[in-house]
């Protein structure tokens, strides 16, 4: 799955008519209208603000804009780099720095190492990356 069939399949998870809105949604999956009251005329508006699943209402200078809970950190794909190419691969120095994901399922316990390219595409079953960051213990 890319960023944009994501995009389509949160917001049909939550009710909204894919066909009715997919031109008013931008490419952070942010829904834009240029008649705020419009909003009440989409399908699945008013069951997703019942049930929570609207992350923000907001305006900026053109448009209403409305965005999902399931969409926050979409823009980052929440610090994870997918593997499509060789050159998606992290600089490996020290291999205990990254987390492989294994068919979008963190794995921990995998090696970075075992990550091979074959004519371009990915061998093994890693599909995402992500540098590990440690938490600084607290101060006091």
């Amino acid at each position: 799955m890319n960023k944009q069939e994501f995009i389509k399949q949160s917001w049909s998870e939550a009710g909204f008519d894919w066909e009715q809105i997919k031109e008013l949604v931008n490419e952070s999956g942010i829904l834009q209208l240029k008649e705020p009251e419009s909003k009440y005329s989409l399908t699945g508006y008013s069951t997703a603000y019942d049930h929570g699943l609207i992350k923000g209402l907001g305006f900026n200078h053109k448009c209403f804009m409305i965005s999902l809970d399931s969409l926050e950190g979409i823009n980052d794909n929440n610090g994870w780099t997918k593997i499509e190419s060789e050159s998606d691969l992290p600089d490996i120095h020290d291999i205990r720095m990254f987390m492989p994901c294994e068919r979008g399922k963190p794995r921990p316990d995998y090696s970075i190492n075992s990550i091979t390219i074959k004519n371009g595409f990915n061998a093994g079953v890693i599909t995402h990356w992500r540098p590990i960051t440690q938490i600084p213990n607290p101060l006091y």
